[in-house]
């Protein structure tokens, strides 16, 4: 669930959140955020911006990761 969550919201791809859960399946008992901040695929600072972003109801809301969109000419 979260490593769906991380990919709508932009910080990780398809293939990473394949690679973390690949892992937890070959008996890797570690969170999916411990594994994919492991693989580099995240930084701390983005697992809690996402776990923030999570507890405010905003986890698919991926202009916040993006920042805002620049104003049009």
């Amino acid at each position: 669930m979260i490593g769906d969550g991380l990919v709508r919201a932009g910080f990780i791809d398809q293939r990473q959140m394949d690679k973390v859960l690949a892992k937890q399946r070959a008996g890797d008992a570690r969170r999916f955020g411990e594994i994919a901040i492991a693989l580099d695929f995240l930084s701390d600072d983005e697992m809690m911006r996402y776990l923030a972003m999570w507890a405010r109801g905003e986890s698919d809301a991926a202009s916040a990761v993006a920042g805002p969109e620049p104003a049009g000419d």
